[in-house]
């Protein structure tokens, strides 16, 4: 099941440092609560982006629900099995399909995204979840895997076959982190149109944050950066929920 997951923002630092070694590039962004670096040093770029974000935090989850992914839920869930950990190279192959039926190409190789997932997992950051086909025999149908620390997570990297399989999915997954006392889920990003319009349709609210990227050269000179960030940013109030 879902179990959750521990560690300290120590920990972040570590991942990061391990992840640089192994991939060319780097990006992190400062947290939904934090107000953009005013400055950055050279070479680094800041995108101001959204992101929808739920706030588990009263009304049950899926009251929240519109109505589309409501009805879904409950004329499709019975096909499919119950939440469960999922492999990680089921989680790429069914990330890698979702890209390309948006005619898009993953980001990284799939080794190489594997290889960064199975680190952050191993290090109690990430779990990879998904769920299967009630019928026989049983293949995976969708797969999410959630980035989690103190109560708070975020989808990060997500894939399914067409069909409402994700939206099962996160009809399990969200009610059942709203009982354990979970306080919130991001969903990473409300930036692209369709997928940001899924999103939306299930009760969170639209926040902005930053994103910074930087080259691989640059990197020796961020290590110094990163442990102070925690302390020089402020506070950000929500932007209105977009219905």
């Amino acid at each position: 099941g879902y179990t959750g997951f521990e560690g300290s923002p120590g920990d972040r630092l570590k991942a990061l440092h391990a992840l640089q070694d192994a991939f060319p590039v780097g990006r992190w962004h400062d947290g939904i609560d934090a107000e953009p670096l005013m400055v950055m040093p050279e070479g680094m770029r800041r995108q101001d982006l959204k992101t929808y974000v739920i706030d588990f935090n009263g009304t049950p989850i899926l009251d929240r629900w519109s109505q589309s992914p409501r009805r879904t839920l409950r004329k499709e869930q019975a096909g499919f099995l119950p939440l469960e950990p999922a492999p990680t190279e089921i989680m790429v192959d069914l990330l890698r399909s979702s890209y390309a039926r948006h005619r898009r190409r993953l980001p990284l190789r799939s080794d190489k995204l594997g290889a960064m997932v199975t680190t952050l997992r191993e290090m109690g950051l990430v779990e990879v979840l998904g769920i299967r086909a009630a019928a026989a025999p049983h293949p995976w149908q969708a797969t999410v895997a959630v980035l989690a620390q103190e109560r708070e997570a975020a989808y990060w990297l997500a894939g399914s076959v067409a069909g409402p399989a994700m939206t099962v999915l996160l009809g399990q997954l969200l009610p059942r982190m709203q009982e354990e006392g979970w306080e919130r889920f991001d969903f990473a990003g409300a930036n692209t149109p369709t997928i940001a319009e899924f999103k939306r349709r299930l009760g969170p609210i639209l926040v902005p944050y930053s994103a910074y990227t930087w080259n691989r050269g640059l990197w020796k000179g961020m290590k110094s950066i990163f442990q102070p960030i925690p302390t020089v940013v402020t506070q950000r109030s929500p932007a209105p929920n977009e219905r």
